[in-house]
């Protein structure tokens, strides 16, 4: 085999490559146009929505009503603590003592 044919052989085989490659490039390109406009779909379905804002609501629920049991103990404790520290000082003022 001569020189020439060789270089002819290596560019057939350079062209078929260039338009095999071109050829994947437009399958690709055609793939990611395709999955640009694919409608995104919601990962949950109506029923597992309700079913998480109802456990939300049921969270939140609780959070409350904890709050609410933590504040009134708070308030109950601060008017035993102030009732005590009214006293000592009434005693102290009229001088029975602590």
């Amino acid at each position: 085999m001569s020189l020439e044919e060789i270089e002819k052989e290596a560019e057939k085989i350079v062209e078929e490559a260039e338009r095999e490659a071109m050829e994947i490039l437009r399958k690709a390109r055609e793939e990611a146009e395709r999955l640009r406009n694919m409608e995104i779909k919601d990962p949950l379905s109506e029923e597992e929505k309700k079913e998480v804002e109802e456990e939300y609501k049921k969270k939140i629920n609780e959070v409350e009503e904890n709050f609410k049991v933590k504040s009134e103990k708070l308030r109950e404790l601060f008017e035993q603590k102030k009732e005590q520290l009214v006293s000592k000082l009434v005693n102290l003022v009229a001088g029975l003592g602590a």
